[in-house]
C-alpha cells in the first residue's frame, strides 16, 4: 500500500532562510528554513498561505507555524505551512 501519512504540526521557531518562487500561472511561495530547538525543518510556503503572511517572512523573524508534516512511503518528510503569526 503506497499512501502518505499526514501529520499536524506545529512550532515556535526562527526563521533562517527564504527562497521565493514564482508558480507557472505567476503566484508567489516560498520555501522556508526554520529552527526550533529541535532543529531545522525546511518548509513549502504555497501561495494561498503566501499572499496572507508575506510581509512577516523574513530572515530572523521569530514565528509560530502551523501545517501539516506528509511522510511519503520512502520517509521523506515534506511541511506544508497552513499558518504564520509573529
Amino acid at each position: 500500500m503506497n499512501q502518505n501519512t499526514n501529520a499536524n504540526f506545529f512550532t515556535v521557531g526562527k526563521i533562517t532562510k527564504v527562497k521565493s518562487y514564482t508558480t507557472l500561472p505567476g503566484n508567489k511561495m516560498a520555501v522556508i528554513h526554520l529552527e526550533d530547538q529541535l532543529g531545522e525543518y525546511e518548509i513549502a510556503v504555497f501561495p494561498e498561505v503566501f499572499s496572507l503572511f508575506e510581509s512577516i517572512i523574513n530572515v530572523g523573524e521569530i514565528v509560530t507555524l502551523k501545517g501539516q508534516e506528509e511522510k511519503d512511503p520512502d520517509g521523506t518528510v515534506t511541511i506544508i505551512a497552513s499558518e504564520i503569526e509573529l
